[in-house]
C-alpha cells in the first residue's frame, strides 16, 4: 500500500528554499513525485533533495529504548537517478557519550556515494545498520554492544604550548657555611655555593649549573660547572644538546658503569616531561555497558563508594575517586531503578603505580664525547677521554599489579655494557625485582630483591642478594653481599604490643657482619602528651680478627604539648645513661618558621666516651627573599659549632627582577603594586601563597598547567578590591616566568565629618571621590570607600568646590578622619552661577546624544573671570566617568582663545565630572594628565560650555586639546612651560603639535599625531 508522505514543517521550509535558490522559480521545470520505499515524495521536495540535504545520525541500541538516542554524526544525502544516496558523513567531534568501535567508524566514513536500498537502509556489519526515517528525515545507526568501543579515561595527556612568549629566566641557589671553634686546638671553617640558571623562551630553555667551594679560602677555593645544556621537550619528544651528567643524559634506565662522568653530546627520545601522567586510576580499568541511560553503583564490603551517571554505551568507571589500595568491589548497573547487572572487579591502586604509560615503550638514543671516570678498585683513579654511544628503553605491562622492564645498551672506551632491570608487583602481597649488568670478558652483576607482606597487617619481610664479578678497568666494585629482615606487628595480638624490627647484613667481600634488633611501643597517647619506649641491640663484626662490637640501648620518652612541644627522655647505651630534653615551637606567620633546642645531660659515664653536657639550638627561617636554617651546637666543653644554610630563587621577567625564598625552575610574577603592609592571597592549583608589596614571585615546577586565582588574605585587615584579572591560567616550561598584572584597588572605608571654616556642619552635602559618591547627614557626618592611590574627596555645590587630600599611607581597612574643614587651603576654585543654555548652543550640538546635553555642567569663561585671551588654564581630573560611543563635536570656535583640555572619542556620559579652572601666571606650567578627557561646545557671545568624561583605559595616553575639539595624542607625558596665543586651522589628514619641552627653552618638538575630527591644528609658540 502506498503512503502519501507527511512532511516535517522545518524540512519542507528548508527544502523549498534550497530548491528555489537553485532553480530560480518552481515553474522553471516540471517537478514529479518521487517514490522512496513505501512513501511518495512530492516533486518540490524531491527537487530540493537533488541539491542535497544534511541530516543528523543518531545512535540507537537495538535492544534498548527506541526513544533513547545520541547524535554521533551528520550525513549529507541527495536524490540521484530516483534513488537516495549518502554523499558524505562527518563524525561529531564533541561527542561525550557512547564511542563507536574503530571498525564501525571506518564503515560509516566509507559510505560516500552509497545508495539506500528500497527499505531506506544501508547494511554496514552484522552489528550495525543505518536506517532512514522518511517521515522525520533522521538517520539512526542501530548497533549491538559489539559495535561500540569503551570510552576510556585517559591516563595521560600532552602538555600544551607555553603561555610565556618572551625571554625570561630563573636562577636558583643554595649555600652553606659552617665553622668549628676548638678550645686549645685548630679551628676549622668552610663553605659552598651552588647556582643553577635556567633561561627560557617558550618551550626552549638553556640550563647552566655550577658550584663554588671554599669561597675566600685562597688556594682551597675551587669551582666546577656540572651542566651547560640546551633542551627542548615538547609534544612528547625531548632533544638535548651540550654538557650533561649521566642522569641528565637520559632518565629511563641505569648507566652505572659511567660513574659521575661528564658527557658532551646529544640525546633524543620520547621520554618526555610533557606527557602528564596520573596514577589515581586503577591499573586495570573497570568497564561497564549501559543498554540505556542509568546509574552505576560501586560497593566495597557492602558500603557504597561512588555513584556515576552514564548515557547508553560502553564506559570506564572513574576509579580516581576511590581509595588507594588493592581490593575487590561490587559494581551494579541501575536502569529505571532496577539492577540490570552485578559484577565483581578488583581495584589496583598502589601508591607506586606508574600506570600512565602502560604498554607504551619509552626510548632515548644518545652519544657524544665523555670524560670517563674509571675510579674502580683496580685503578688509581683519573679520567679518560673517549666516545659514548647508547640507547635506553623501558615499558610497563599490565601483568598482575604491574610489570616494569628497563634496559640500557651503551658502548664507550672499548666497553659494551647492557643493564637491565625487571620489577613485578604482586597485588598487595609484595614485589620481586632483578637488576643485571653484563659486559665483555665475563663481567657481570646481579641484584635480586623481594618483599612480602604478611596478611592482615601482621608485618612484612624482605631479602636482598648482590653478586658481581668485575675485571679490568670497568668502574664498578666487586660485590658479594646479602641481607634480610622484617617487621612484626604485635599490636595485632595485644593492645600497645608494639613492633619488632630485625635485620642481618653480610658482606663477604670485606668480611663484615651486622645484626640489628629493635623493639618500640607507645605506652600512652592522649591530650596530656605521649609516652613511648624504645630498646635495641646492635652487633657489628669487622673481619675475623676483630672482636664483636655489641651495643645495647633503651630509651624512655615523654612529650608534652604545652603550646610548644617539650620532650623528656631517659636513655641508656652500653651502660652510659643520659637525660635528654628537647623543645620546639612553630610559627604560622613571620620570618621565623620554627625554633628548637636539644640538650643532653650525662647521668652515668661507664665507657668514658660521651660528653658531660651537650646542647644544640636551631632556628628555621622562611622569608620572601630566602629560606634556610641557622644552627649552633656545643657537643662538649672543648668545641663550639655553627652553621648556616640558605636557598632561594630570583626571577627575571617582564622587566622585573623578583626574589623568592623557594626554589623551582619556573614561576609567576604577580604585580599588585600594593603599598604599606597590605597583603593578598594567591591560590595556585589549590595551594595558597601570601602576596605583599608591589611584586611577588611564586616559584612553580615546570612542565605543568596552573590556575592562579587572587583573593583577599583572611589574616589581613586591609580591604582589597580585585577589579580585573582575578584568575589566570598559565602553562610553564623550564625558565618560563609568566607576568600577571591584575588591577587591584586598596580600599579604606573613611568615616568623618565635613565642616566649614567656622566649624559649622555641612549637612546634605554631596561628596565625590575617584570611585563613588555619598551625601553627608544632618550633622555633616559621612562614610565612603576611598582608593589609596587617589586619597582625595571633593565637595561640590552651587557656591563652592573644594578638595581634601587624606593621609591613608598607614590606614588599614577603616579610618576615622575626624572633622574636615572645607575652607581656605582646600578651596581650589569658585564658579559663577550657570547660565541657561541658549538655543544656538542647542542647535550647534544637535547631533550629540540627549544624555550629553542633559548631563553637561557648563562653566562660563570670560574676561570677568580673570582669564585673558590667549592664556592657558589648568585642568584637573576629579572623578571617573565611563563613556561609550564616539560623536563629532567639531564646531567653529573663537581662534583667539585657547583653553587646553581633553577630548575622548566617545561622549555618552554616565556621570558628570567637575573641572576646576584657575588662572595661571605668565610662566606657569601645564601638566598634560593621563585619563582625563573633555568635550567643548561653542556658543555665541564667546561663551564656552564643556564637560569631562573618562577616557577608556585601553586608549589611555597623554594628549593636548584645542577649542575646536581636535585631539593631539602624545607618546609620553610632557610638561609645557610656555604659552600659546594663536591657533590656526587648516584642512588635511594629519595633525601636528609644536611643543616646547621643559628645560630646553631653545628646542621645539614636532610630533605627528592622530586627530579625532576632520580639522588639523597647529599650536604655534607665541
Amino acid at each position: 500500500m502506498q503512503k502519501q508522505f507527511i512532511f516535517n514543517a522545518k524540512v519542507i521550509a528548508s527544502s523549498v528554499i534550497v530548491a528555489f535558490a537553485s532553480t530560480g522559480t518552481a515553474s522553471a521545470q516540471a517537478l514529479s513525485d518521487v517514490r522512496l520505499g513505501e512513501y511518495i515524495i512530492p516533486g518540490m521536495f524531491g527537487q530540493a533533495l537533488q541539491q542535497g540535504l544534511t541530516v543528523p545520525i543518531y545512535l540507537r541500541f537495538v535492544d534498548g529504548d527506541p526513544g533513547e538516542r545520541q547524535k554521533v554524526a551528520d550525513a549529507a544525502i541527495a536524490l540521484k537517478d530516483g534513488k537516495l544516496l549518502i554523499q558524505e558523513v562527518v563524525l561529531n567531534p564533541e561527542n561525550k557519550g557512547a564511542v563507536l568501535s574503530a571498525e564501525t567508524q571506518a564503515m560509516i566514513l566509507s559510505l560516500e556515494e552509497q545508495y539506500f536500498d528500497n527499505s531506506t537502509r544501508i547494511h554496514l556489519t552484522d552489528d550495525a545498520e543505518l536506517n532512514l526515517n522518511v517521515q522525520s528525515f533522521v538517520l539512526t545507526l542501530d548497533v549491538t554492544e559489539e559495535a561500540l568501543s569503551t570510552a576510556v579515561i585517559p591516563r595521560q595527556f600532552m602538555l600544551g604550548a607555553s603561555s610565556v612568549d618572551s625571554v625570561s629566566a630563573v636562577t636558583t641557589y643554595d649555600m652553606g657555611v659552617y665553622q668549628t671553634r676548638v678550645k686549645n686546638g685548630v679551628n676549622n671553617d668552610n663553605n659552598y655555593f651552588n647556582i643553577r640558571n635556567t633561561i627560557g623562551y617558550k618551550e626552549h630553555h638553556f640550563s647552566l649549573d655550577g658550584s663554588v667551594y671554599g669561597v675566600g679560602k685562597g688556594s682551597e677555593q675551587s669551582s666546577e660547572i656540572y651542566r651547560a645544556m640546551y633542551e627542548r621537550d615538547v609534544n612528547g619528544n625531548r632533544l638535548a644538546l651540550g654538557m650533561f651528567d649521566t642522569w641528565n643524559l637520559q632518565s629511563i634506565a641505569s648507566l652505572s658503569a659511567l660513574n659521575a662522568s661528564k658527557v658532551y653530546g646529544a640525546t633524543f627520545g620520547n621520554q618526555s616531561s610533557t606527557k602528564l601522567k596520573s596514577n589515581q586510576y586503577s591499573l586495570t580499568p573497570i568497564t561497564i555497558f549501559m543498554p540505556a541511560a542509568g546509574e552505576v553503583h560501586v560497593f566495597r564490603n557492602g558500603r557504597l563508594l561512588s555513584i556515576e551517571n552514564f548515557p547508553m554505551g560502553s564506559f570506564e568507571i572513574d576509579t580516581g575517586r576511590l581509595p588507594f589500595g588493592i581490593y575487590d568491589v561490587d559494581v551494579e548497573v541501575m536502569i529505571d531503578g532496577e539492577v540490570r547487572s552485578k559484577t565483581t572487579h578488583r581495584i589496583n591502586k598502589a601508591f607506586s603505580n606508574s600506570n600512565a604509560d602502560i604498554n607504551e615503550v619509552s626510548w632515548e638514543v644518545y652519544g657524544g664525547y665523555v670524560d670517563y671516570d674509571s675510579n674502580a678498585q683496580h685503578l688509581t683513579g683519573g679520567t679518560k677521554e673517549t666516545y659514548l654511544l647508547g640507547v635506553s628503553a623501558a615499558v610497563n605491562l599490565p601483568v598482575l599489579s604491574g610489570l616494569s622492564v628497563q634496559t640500557s645498551n651503551y658502548a664507550f672506551d672499548n666497553h659494551f655494557v647492557n643493564e637491565t632491570a625487571v620489577n613485578l608487583t604482586v597485588f598487595d602481597y609484595g614485589s620481586v625485582g632483578w637488576q643485571g649488568l653484563i659486559s665483555e670478558k665475563g663481567r657481570y652483576r646481579n641484584i635480586v630483591n623481594a618483599t612480602a607482606m604478611i596478611p592482615n597487617g601482621y608485618g612484612s619481610v624482605w631479602v636482598s642478594k648482590e653478586k658481581s664479578n668485575i675485571k679490568g678497568d670497568l668502574g664498578i666494585y666487586d660485590s658479594d653481599t646479602y641481607s634480610f629482615g622484617g617487621t612484626l606487628n604485635f599490636n595485632k595480638f595485644i593492645d600497645k604490643g608494639g613492633s619488632l624490627t630485625f635485620s642481618r647484613t653480610v658482606d663477604n667481600r670485606v668480611n663484615t657482619r651486622s645484626n640489628n634488633f629493635e623493639y618500640a611501643t607507645s605506652l600512652y597517647s592522649g591530650r596530656r602528651g605521649t609516652m613511648s619506649v624504645r630498646a635495641g641491640i646492635q652487633r657489628y663484626q669487622y673481619g675475623n680478627d676483630t672482636p664483636t662490637d655489641n651495643r645495647k640501648y633503651i630509651s624512655l620518652g615523654f612529650s608534652i604539648p604545652l603550646s610548644n612541644w617539650i620532650s623528656v627522655g631517659l636513655s641508656s647505651d652500653n651502660g652510659d645513661m643520659n637525660l635528654d630534653l628537647s623543645a620546639n615551637k612553630t610559627f604560622d606567620d613571620g620570618p621565623i618558621s620554627s625554633i628548637g633546642i636539644n640538650t643532653s645531660k650525662q647521668l652515668r659515664d661507664k665507657t668514658g666516651r660521651n660528653s658531660d653536657f651537650s646542647t644544640n639550638a636551631y632556628a628555621m627561617f622562611d622569608t620572601k627573599y630566602s629560606a634556610g636554617t641557622v644552627s649552633l651546637s656545643r657537643p662538649d666543653s672543648q668545641r663550639l659549632n655553627g652553621n648556616l644554610t640558605a636557598g632561594g630563587s630570583i626571577a627575571f621577567g617582564g622587566g622585573k627582577v623578583v626574589p623568592s625564598g623557594k626554589r623551582e625552575e619556573s614561576g609567576v610574577i604577580i604585580q599588585t603594586n600594593m603599598t604599606g603592609g597590605a597583603s593578598l592571597s594567591a591560590q595556585v592549583n589549590g595551594r595558597n601563597y601570601k602576596l605583599t608589596g608591589k611584586n611577588n614571585f611564586i616559584p612553580l615546577a615546570p612542565y605543568a598547567e596552573y590556575k592562579v586565582e587572587l583573593m583577599n588574605d583572611k589574616n589581613s585587615m586591609d580591604s582589597v578590591n580585585i577589579v580585573k584579572g582575578k584568575t589566570q591560567n598559565v602553562t610553564l616550561y623550564p625558565g618560563n616566568v609568566a607576568v600577571y598584572r591584575p588591577e587591584v584597588k586598596q580600599l579604606v572605608t573613611v568615616f568623618g565629618r565635613l565642616t566649614t571654616e567656622q566649624g559649622e556642619a555641612l549637612a546634605n552635602a554631596q561628596i565625590k571621590n575617584h570611585i563613588g559618591k555619598t551625601v553627608t547627614d544632618s550633622s555633616g557626618a559621612f562614610s565612603m570607600d576611598v582608593d589609596k592611590r587617589y586619597p582625595t574627596i571633593s565637595l561640590v555645590d552651587d557656591s563652592q568646590q573644594c578638595d581634601v587630600e587624606l593621609d591613608l599611607a598607614k590606614a588599614q581597612g577603616v579610618l576615622w578622619v575626624g572633622d574636615l574643614d572645607c575652607g581656605v587651603g582646600t578651596q581650589l576654585a569658585k564658579a559663577k552661577a550657570v547660565k541657561p543654555v541658549e538655543p544656538k548652543l542647542e542647535e550647534a550640538v544637535e547631533a550629540a546624544p540627549a544624555q550629553v546635553v542633559a548631563a553637561a555642567k557648563p562653566i562660563q569663561i570670560s574676561e570677568a573671570k580673570a582669564l585673558p585671551l590667549g592664556k592657558p588654564v589648568e585642568v584637573s581630573e576629579q572623578a571617573v566617568v565611563p563613556v561609550a560611543k564616539p560623536i563629532d563635536l567639531s564646531m567653529n570656535a573663537d581662534p583667539r582663545r585657547y583653553v587646553p583640555k581633553a577630548l575622548a572619542p566617545a561622549a555618552v556620559v554616565e556621570q558628570p565630572m567637575t573641572v576646576l579652572a584657575t588662572p595661571m601666571a605668565e610662566a606657569a606650567s601645564l601638566v598634560l594628565q593621563r585619563n582625563v578627557i573633555g568635550a567643548a561646545k561653542a556658543a555665541t557671545n564667546g561663551t564656552h560650555y564643556y564637560e569631562l568624561t573618562q577616557k577608556p583605559a585601553a586608549e589611555s595616553q597623554p594628549y593636548v586639546q584645542t577649542m575646536d575639539d581636535t585631539v593631539a595624542y602624545l607618546s609620553e607625558q610632557i610638561r609645557l612651560t610656555t604659552e600659546f596665543s594663536d591657533v590656526s586651522l587648516r584642512q588635511g589628514d594629519a595633525c601636528t603639535a609644536i611643543l616646547k619641552p621643559e628645560g630646553q627653552p631653545n628646542q621645539e618638538w614636532a610630533n605627528a599625531v592622530s586627530c579625532q575630527s576632520h580639522l588639523n591644528v597647529a599650536l604655534n609658540k607665541e
